[in-house]
């Protein structure tokens, strides 16, 4: 097992759910959003198949989740609050979607 490979492959899945959770909040994404998201997490879907490769299923799927439990959530917008059911709601325009990153 190359452990800079293993190295990369976690570096690889913690940027692409970073770059998700933005992209969730950023208004600048407009209608892409959906698109880019999507592509990111297909990276970390990669990347799992790698490291399946290399450490095997059971080792790989431990990976990914210390991987993903160990980034710090992005900050949320202002106006923005959850509840326990990991339901946003936008307080200034009174409507209400579902977090994707609970």
């Amino acid at each position: 097992m190359s452990q800079s490979e293993v190295a990369r492959l976690r570096e690889s899945i913690r940027l692409s759910c970073e770059a998700a959770q933005r992209a969730l909040y950023d208004p600048s994404f407009g209608s892409a959003k959906h698109e880019f998201i999507t592509k990111r997490l297909e990276n970390i879907q990669q990347a799992h198949v790698e490291l399946q490769t290399l450490v095997g299923a059971d080792e790989a799927i431990k990976l990914v989740v210390e991987t993903l439990e160990n980034i710090e959530e992005v900050r949320k917008p202002q106006g923005e609050h959850y509840d326990e059911t990991d339901t946003v709601t936008h307080q200034s325009a009174n409507s209400t979607y579902s977090d994707c990153d609970g």
